[in-house]
């Protein structure tokens, strides 16, 4: 593992008192720690370096027909950075006020 990401939560449990809320952290390879995002949260991340290689478990096999997500700029968060490379598929999500939370 090395480089440096801000790595980024958003709860989208629509009955939750944190619906809407944001969790950030830095994860990196001197702090060596780790991050558990439960269901029903949205999970993002932006490298910090100019390479990053981090590790990441999952408790499901993927599911194409549920990989959806928000766009980055629509939540709130102020992000260190102005214009981030994205995915094609990432540039076509949704932004946060049109998402449907299935949560």
């Amino acid at each position: 593992l090395y480089g440096r990401v801000l790595d980024v939560v958003l709860d989208l449990r629509r009955n939750s008192a944190t619906y809407g809320r944001v969790f950030t952290c830095e994860l990196n390879a001197a702090n060596r720690e780790l991050l558990f995002i439960p269901v029903g949260f949205a999970h993002g991340f932006l490298s910090l370096a100019d390479e990053s290689l981090m590790v990441y478990k999952a408790d499901a096999v993927h599911s194409p027909a549920h990989d959806v997500g928000i766009a980055w700029d629509s939540f709130g968060l102020d992000w260190p950075i102005g214009q981030p490379i994205l995915s094609e598929r990432d540039r076509k999500f949704p932004a946060w006020a049109a998402f449907k939370s299935p949560f």
